[in-house]
């Protein structure tokens, strides 16, 4: 690790996880715009509702796929209270995500959840001490 650099690794694993729920957000969102029976995937009946239930959930889907991403531009910072903030934005709505759009085939979830509690760990690294000039020969 860099002295004193970012948490480049939640924050990779945070934007890909985001970026699959947004994906499945909008595939949700479409599906239900073009009045596909996509509800039927969660087994209830709702009849003419359903379509009004799948706009629904995408929509919380696509607030969580961008809250996900929110907290992993937050990560990509050296300010460890930066990188909490967006570590516990990502967990919060990693968990909020996963109903409405299947945490992001499942992948989604899982990289986003290691991503935003490797950002609650994470802690900068010290700066490493200057180096001491080395004495030379004494010059007469």
């Amino acid at each position: 690790m860099v002295p004193g650099g970012k948490a480049r690794v939640p924050f990779f694993l945070s934007l890909v996880g985001g970026m699959f729920y947004l994906v499945i957000s909008l595939a949700v969102l479409y599906a239900a715009s073009i009045g596909a029976n996509f509800y039927a995937v969660y087994n209830i009946g709702l009849g003419s509702n359903g379509d009004l239930f799948a706009e629904i959930l995408a929509g919380v889907g696509l607030i969580s796929a961008l809250a996900i991403l929110l907290g992993a531009a937050m990560m990509n910072s050296s300010s460890a209270e930066r990188v909490k903030r967006g570590g516990t934005l990502v967990l919060l709505f990693t968990i909020v995500g996963l109903f409405p759009v299947g945490g992001g085939y499942i992948i989604g979830f899982i990289l986003a959840l290691v991503g935003g509690i490797m950002g609650l760990r994470w802690k900068p690294s010290e700066q490493a001490p200057a180096a001491m000039p080395q004495p030379g020969p004494a010059s007469p």
